[in-house]
């Protein structure tokens, strides 16, 4: 009988085990997933989902909003992600992730847009999050306010960022309240 019960018990772990380690894979740009905001809005707000950048080029900015998903270039190319409106505050927000996980931006290049205005968007905002940022550029060169990156009660892992600023700039990262390891990054 003890037996039994620890192959079942074994069993039940392994199950778990299993179910908890593969991610739900979106690819973008298809059909059915035109762009990254679409792929994020059709995951499943209980699964560790990575959104799939399959082609370089432009993309417009998103929003992940209580999900754990993460957004990754798997090409070789360049993937810019761009404000989709003039009147967005931030091109990338990542926020109410739960405490327990952690999303991650991996090979992607977050750039302002040409005009040069007070109302040009900023480049990420994490708010309530955790977040590793792999790989990735931030271009803010037209911008005349803010930060490339504001995080507020957040954990940040970032290896790999570079951060092109603008005149009149008032940040390259703004934090509050917020722990950050952050190695091989430049100017």
């Amino acid at each position: 009988m003890k037996i039994l019960n620890f192959i079942i018990c074994f069993l039940v772990v392994a199950t778990i085990a299993n179910n908890t380690m593969a991610a739900i894979i979106f690819e973008v740009p298809t059909q059915l997933y035109p762009d990254i905001q679409s792929a994020i809005d059709d995951a499943d707000p209980f699964e560790d989902t990575e959104v799939h950048i399959t082609q370089s080029g432009d993309y417009e900015g998103f929003i992940i909003n209580g999900k754990l998903v993460s957004v990754i270039n798997v090409t070789t190319g360049n993937v810019f992600i761009k404000p989709e409106v003039m009147n967005t505050q931030y091109i990338v927000s990542i926020m109410h992730i739960p405490s327990t996980q952690t999303a991650r931006l991996e090979g992607l290049i977050i750039k302002s847009s040409s005009i040069t205005s007070w109302i040009n968007p900023k480049g990420l905002s994490i708010l309530n999050s955790n977040v590793r940022i792999t790989n990735c550029e931030i271009q803010m060169e037209n911008s005349d306010c803010g930060s490339a990156i504001y995080a507020q009660d957040a954990n940040l892992d970032i290896d790999g960022l570079s951060v092109r600023r603008g005149f009149n700039f008032a940040a390259k990262i703004a934090l509050a309240n917020t722990s950050a390891t952050i190695i091989n990054n430049s100017d």
